[in-house]
């Protein structure tokens, strides 16, 4: 994946909003042994949903007429799940799960990574469910795009991307800098 060179410049937005499934959230509370959790997850089958999950997807395929419309997504790298924008249920699963996430692909153009910084459920090698040891960090949601630095970049478009994410999804950050040196080149903080 393009954040493994480090030559690119990256837009990134860190959200507050949480976008795990609260059916998950709820479950997360009732702290159930690993046991526990698969006889529930087995008697009520659902597919984790998040309508905030959906509307960061949808934003990638909606953005001016599809610029940055993904055409590969996946769970990890090698990026090579065929995009489709009829069948977003697995992409919506990976960001509603508490610690989950997705990465997508526009060839030629960028990669991005989508993260939920929820944390997952953990449990001991008894399968007692453990508590975290820290704090939730205070932006739930990452959303970084790295485009390659070998390549001409606009730089007015970057801005321009980081700061509609940023209206768009409410963010009281954003910023757009380059990977290999960390020189930042627009930032937006409140």
């Amino acid at each position: 994946m393009g954040n493994f060179d480090r030559n690119n410049y990256l837009v990134e937005v860190n959200l507050i909003d949480n976008m795990t499934d609260p059916r998950e959230e709820q479950l997360m509370l009732q702290r159930p042994s690993l046991r526990e959790y698969k006889t529930i997850i087995r008697k009520k089958p659902y597919i984790p949903y998040s309508p905030k999950a959906e509307a960061i997807i949808r934003f990638f395929i909606d953005y001016s007429d599809g610029l940055i419309k993904p055409d590969r997504w996946g769970y990890w790298d090698p990026i090579n799940k065929i995009f489709d924008e009829s069948s977003l249920n697995d992409c919506i699963r990976g960001l509603a799960t508490p610690g989950g996430g997705i990465y997508l692909k526009k060839k030629f153009s960028y990669d991005a990574e989508i993260k939920n910084n929820t944390f997952a459920f953990i449990w001991d090698d008894n399968g007692d469910f453990m508590e975290a040891k820290a704090p939730l960090p205070d932006y739930l949601t990452t959303i970084r795009l790295f485009f390659p630095g070998r390549k001409t970049v606009d730089m007015c478009f970057l801005t321009r991307l980081m700061n509609e994410i940023k209206e768009t999804f409410h963010a009281d950050n954003g910023r757009v800098y380059y990977q290999a040196t960390n020189e930042t080149i627009a930032e937006i903080k409140e």
